[in-house]
């Protein structure tokens, strides 16, 4: 595999821009780890207290995340960066991490999420879809549909991830209107108020979904 710090490559297998509705969402892949030479005071102490595994992962992320960071023209210390952000968003998976990022004034926070080759019982599937889009979809838990239950994990962290002060949150408090849809909208519950949008696609033979939370004017113009 061939990967750059600067830019998603071809090679990565990761696309390099997604659009929810008219809004471009960058995306940056990063295959090598940021050499800890690079690394601030703060994401030093981070490393160093991670073992080897957890350590090369975190590299990684942060070779991603310093990039899209660099494009918003932001600070590119990640240990100052409070997540979830309203401008860009992480995901780790097996030897790539990916940072998805916008400059758009009309995104209100951002989302990535991205699964390779992860597998989703229907046992697992109860844990995070919510009894309205099981009864939209009422046979999504048969075996056939087990690709459908990992691309709407995806969506599900990738809406979560997007959506600020969501710690106390889980990825069930958020429904897909239409859970067979690969891009479209979705509500959290106990916030009516949010306006979110998401689109997945097919990305080294597993699933990549970017969601973000549009400003109101933006929201009702596009639906």
């Amino acid at each position: 595999m061939h990967f750059t710090l600067a830019q998603a490559t071809v090679d990565s297998g990761i696309p390099s821009r997604m659009v929810i509705d008219d809004v471009n969402i960058e995306l940056i892949a990063a295959g090598q780890p940021a050499p800890v030479h690079a690394l601030s005071t703060g994401e030093r102490t981070v490393a160093d207290r991670l073992g080897k595994g957890a350590r090369i992962e975190f590299l990684r992320g942060r070779a991603a995340q310093n990039t899209a960071l660099a494009a918003l023209c932001l600070d590119t210390d990640t240990s100052l960066v409070r997540m979830p952000h309203r401008s860009h968003s992480l995901t780790h998976a097996g030897d790539i991490a990916v940072s998805a990022y916008t400059s758009a004034e009309r995104v209100l926070g951002i989302g990535v999420d991205f699964e390779p080759d992860a597998k989703v019982s229907a046992d697992r599937a109860r844990f995070f879809l919510t009894q309205r889009e099981l009864e939209t979809w009422p046979d999504v838990l048969q075996p056939h549909h087990a690709p459908d239950l990992l691309r709407l994990w995806t969506v599900k962290e990738a809406l979560y991830k997007a959506t600020a002060d969501n710690d106390a949150l889980t990825v069930r408090d958020f429904t897909v209107n239409e859970p067979w849809a690969w891009s479209g909208i979705a509500t959290l519950g106990s916030r009516p108020d949010v306006a979110l949008r998401y689109v997945t696609t097919v990305a080294r033979g597993g699933y990549l979904t970017v969601a973000a939370v549009l400003a109101p004017q933006m929201a009702a113009a596009a639906a």
